[in-house]
């Protein structure tokens, strides 16, 4: 009744209401600051505000894994208005303990902060953009920036060890936050990310250049082991040339090579059939001077005309006749009938078809 006597021309729209609360809601016009006492004006703008308000569910927060409520029991509140609305720095105090604090521009919240014992534990940060971006404090340390500033040293820690992937990694991974790019920590992680790239690439880089080194050396030492190979192989090649000509140039006086030399034998199986192959038969052909021919043909004729198949070197060795090919391999022996003139080895005959 005293209220309605003071202030004649105000609508109590609910007695139960505190009697500032509906003061403070009804002046649409007024701008200034008001001190309450023992009001909860915070704490009824939080629990009453549109569901399109950025402030709502504010009043709680999360600090360290842990879900805490400002705006409980506070006895104190430094309100400032514009036209009748929250603006500029409003201050909710238990006693003598800031308990949380709330900057509003043109209608926008800015920045809030969360006392804990009356010393700041979270300051949440709202952006243009409607995002937002918080920091946590203990005794006056920024624990969110600290927490950054042991990744930058743990990434340049893997960077001095050479572990350049693992730097990259914690890096990026710091640079995940919804912290301002524009912060010192932020801008050291992007600056130390670009660095280890760097570092990274000139790592990748020298490892191709030792690769290619190592590829070229090894290159160098299997062309030298080729050419070692081919010179042998020449040598080798030489020293069978030599043989044969010594082979072809060496006497045959002796009544076996009176009996082989300059004679031509029929290739044929161990019962006299001619061995023929694609049409045609297999003429062996050993010469006086140690010349060993192979020809082939449908008959001796045209084997002749056909030129010969291989050439070789032939030697005689007891009463046995063998051959070598210009290309290193031997036959096996062949034993001399000397009643029959023919020679053989296993299942194959070659059978004298006269002197030449």
């Amino acid at each position: 009744d005293k209220i309605s006597i003071d202030f004649p021309q105000l609508e109590l729209y609910e007695k139960d209401k505190n009697i500032f609360i509906t003061v403070l809601e009804n002046a649409n016009n007024s701008s200034g600051n008001v001190k309450l006492y023992n009001v909860g004006y915070m704490p009824y703008y939080f629990n009453n505000m549109s569901e399109r308000d950025a402030l709502i569910g504010r009043s709680f927060y999360q600090y360290k894994n842990s879900e805490y409520q400002a705006l409980q029991n506070i006895t104190n509140e430094d309100l400032n208005f514009s036209n009748g609305q929250l603006s500029g720095l409003i201050k909710c105090f238990k006693n003598s303990d800031l308990d949380f604090s709330l900057s509003i521009t043109n209608g926008n919240p800015k920045e809030i902060s969360y006392c804990q014992n009356g010393k700041l534990v979270k300051t949440l940060y709202f952006l243009p953009n409607y995002k937002t971006y918080e920091y946590e404090f203990e005794n006056g340390v920024n624990l969110t920036l600290k927490v950054l500033d042991s990744k930058i040293e743990e990434g340049n820690n893997y960077l001095k060890a050479g572990n350049y992937d693992k730097a990259i990694s914690t890096f990026e991974g710091a640079l995940s936050n919804n912290i301002p790019t524009t912060v010192n920590q932020n801008v050291n992680l992007q600056k130390n990310l670009s660095n280890a790239k760097t570092q990274k690439t000139a790592y990748l880089q020298k490892l191709e250049q030792e690769r290619l080194a190592e590829q070229k050396k090894r290159d160098a030492e299997e062309k030298k082991i080729r050419e070692e190979e081919a010179r042998q192989q020449e040598i080798a090649r030489k020293e069978q040339q030599r043989k044969y000509a010594e082979e072809r140039n060496r006497p045959r006086s002796n009544n076996l090579n009176s009996s082989v030399a300059n004679h031509v034998f029929l290739m044929c199986d161990e019962y006299g059939s001619p061995t023929v192959i694609y049409g045609q038969a297999v003429y062996m052909v050993f010469h006086n001077n140690g010349l060993a021919q192979m020809l082939m043909g449908k008959d001796l004729s045209t084997a002749i005309d056909n030129k010969p198949t291989k050439t070789g070197t032939w030697s005689a060795l007891s009463n046995t006749v063998y051959w070598t090919w210009s290309d290193g391999k031997r036959s096996e022996n062949f034993e001399f009938n000397s009643y029959t003139k023919n020679l053989t080895s296993g299942g194959v005959l070659l059978k004298d078809m006269g002197e030449f």
